[in-house]
């Protein structure tokens, strides 16, 4: 009994994963996406840009703004890192994440939120 509870548990988990990926490819299908977050669903300035908010950020256009359920974006696995692209420049800090759905690069705009890009893998 157990060993079908833990099977449809992960046959499920899997579903809904599939489903997130599915909604970021959707028709046509798509190996990349931008997409753009305004500052009051990320609360983030772009100088507090760091992979603990960059993950928030991702986390927060998944469920908002692409539709994927909460045990989907709860479960994604993301590997996250942050750069100045000039030394000294907070506002040119990008942020790449890597997850099991495709990697995606974060940047803040000075005044209005978020551009996320999305690319699957392949």
């Amino acid at each position: 009994m157990k060993v079908i509870i833990v099977s449809l548990s992960l046959i499920f988990s899997l579903n809904s994963m599939a489903s997130c990926y599915d909604l970021l490819t959707y028709e046509p299908p798509y190996d990349s996406k931008s997409f753009f977050i305004n500052e009051a669903l990320s609360s983030v300035d772009a100088e507090d840009l760091n992979p603990s908010s960059a993950t928030r950020i991702l986390k927060n256009l998944l469920s908002i703004q692409v539709g994927c359920s909460e045990k989907s974006t709860s479960n994604l696995k993301v590997e996250a890192s942050c750069s100045e692209l000039r030394p000294g420049r907070s506002w040119s800090k990008v942020c790449f994440i890597e997850s099991n759905l495709g990697y995606f690069t974060v940047q803040m705009n000075m005044m209005e939120g978020a551009h996320v890009i999305f690319n699957r893998w392949d």
